[in-house]
């Protein structure tokens, strides 16, 4: 549950989704209106433990190597480190409450864009620009989230899914939705909350990728969003 992700495809809507026009470069790839190439060199970088390393992670926390535990998943293009502390948290789920550790985190995903814009334009029956995309599936808010749960309320109770997904977002209510600047092409930020978990996730859109990082390693938000932000450009700095 500490690591619940919603994920919300069927609306428009875990390192060592506009405009009608869609142009495709001479060797098929799309082009993107971003202000970067269309292509980023952290989509041929397919071992998560290529992004990032506990020594940058000792570096940027002050926490013994020996402490943190790195967890690579190449098949879900993702990498996360955890190491153990004193904080604990409330875990309530109806009535029943509970305290249980408050294991930091910090977490890295990168998502390459075309298979899944092709999906997309698919299912739109449409076409995007990846700064459309990523306008689209990973920008946020809390406006987004009321007309998600409109939309839902729309398709009925018969629905399974969208009674499923409408529980999903009672379960895990965000706040702090904000644009970040100085970071890839495009960028924004918010807190995630659930039973047992209230973490800083990231969401970047960097040429043909989205990177994605959580951050959970105190109880102060804004620290938990500079370190995501330093991971993120340690990340981003593998294409300089």
């Amino acid at each position: 549950m500490r690591y619940l992700i919603i994920t919300l495809s069927l609306l428009t809507f875990s390192c060592g989704g506009g405009s009608q026009n869609q142009s495709e470069s001479s060797t098929g790839q799309k082009e993107s209106s971003s202000s970067s190439s269309a292509s980023s060199c952290l989509a041929e970088m397919t071992d998560p433990e290529q992004w990032y390393s506990k020594a940058e992670l000792i570096t940027l926390v002050g926490e013994d190597e020996e402490n943190i535990k790195l967890k690579s998943n190449p098949k879900y293009d993702n990498c996360i480190f955890r190491w153990e502390n004193d904080r604990k948290t409330l875990m309530k789920m109806g009535k029943l409450e509970m305290e249980v550790p408050a294991n930091n985190n910090v977490g890295i995903t990168i998502t390459q864009l075309d298979t899944k814009i092709e999906r997309a334009e698919k299912l739109h029956k449409r076409t995007f620009t990846y700064e459309e995309y990523f306008d689209t599936y990973h920008t946020t808010t809390k406006e987004g989230e009321e007309q998600v749960k409109k939309s839902l309320e729309e398709k009925g109770k018969e629905d399974e899914k969208a009674k499923a997904a409408k529980g999903l977002l009672a379960m895990a209510p965000s706040e702090g939705h904000a644009s970040i600047t100085g970071l890839g092409d495009k960028a924004n930020k918010y807190v995630q909350t659930a039973p047992g978990l209230r973490e800083t996730r990231l969401s970047i859109l960097h040429g043909n990728v989205v990177v994605m990082v959580n951050a959970d390693v105190s109880e102060d938000d804004e620290k938990d969003l500079e370190v995501a932000k330093a991971v993120a450009k340690s990340v981003l700095g593998l294409c300089d």
